[in-house]
């Protein structure tokens, strides 16, 4: 692994652009040394020892990147270059006292990103016949669910309707109706003579 003193930028240097035409091994994609030490200094820049604090310095002291840079590293570099500079300018922005967690960081750095808006398709019918054979089905369990709704409403309309032609038939058992007289009453007047 390369020592931090062969690719940390001089002052008044800048670093060749990052060259994504070159063909790297099968590993997680992470930023150059050059990128990642010049974004550890801008962050140093901005946050201070807080920054230090919050995350140590870039290297140890065999000139080897440390876990976190390496993480920081790993989280990174699938973003662009203009994805990482929108994420400082919004950190920037934001004016926070605290530097960025790597989360909320990587939060910035996509914030201006469109969202896809793409929706999955349902798969293609393989068997139509089976595809029909179970629409069939599917129509008749929802039909049938709504026959056995109508049926009851119409059942309710036909009860009503009844009532309203037949007084008679909402009295419950054993109640009189009042219009028509009693069996001990015909009795009584049969009997009474009156």
């Amino acid at each position: 692994m390369e020592k931090i003193s062969t690719w940390m930028p001089r002052p008044g240097s800048e670093p060749p652009p990052r060259d994504c035409s070159q063909k790297r091994p099968m590993t997680k994609p992470t930023l150059s040394n050059t990128l990642i030490a010049r974004f550890w200094d801008r962050m140093t820049e901005c946050y201070g020892n807080l920054w230090v604090n919050a995350f140590g310095e870039i290297a140890d002291e065999t000139g080897n990147l440390t876990s976190t840079a390496r993480t920081w590293s790993e989280a990174l570099g699938p973003l662009q270059n203009k994805e990482i500079h929108s994420g400082l300018k919004i950190m920037q922005r934001r004016g926070e006292v605290f530097p960025p967690t790597l989360p909320q960081f990587l939060g910035y750095c996509i914030a201006n990103k469109p969202r896809s808006k793409t929706v999955r398709a349902l798969p293609a019918v393989r068997n139509k016949e089976v595809a029909t054979k179970n629409l069939k089905k599917i129509r008749g369990v929802l039909n049938d669910g709504a026959e056995k709704k109508e049926t009851k409403k119409k059942r309710t309309q036909e009860k009503t309707e009844r009532r309203q032609h037949d007084p008679g038939l909402h009295i419950q058992a054993g109640a009189q109706d009042h219009n028509e007289p009693t069996a001990r009453t015909t009795q009584a007047v049969v009997a009474g003579g009156g």
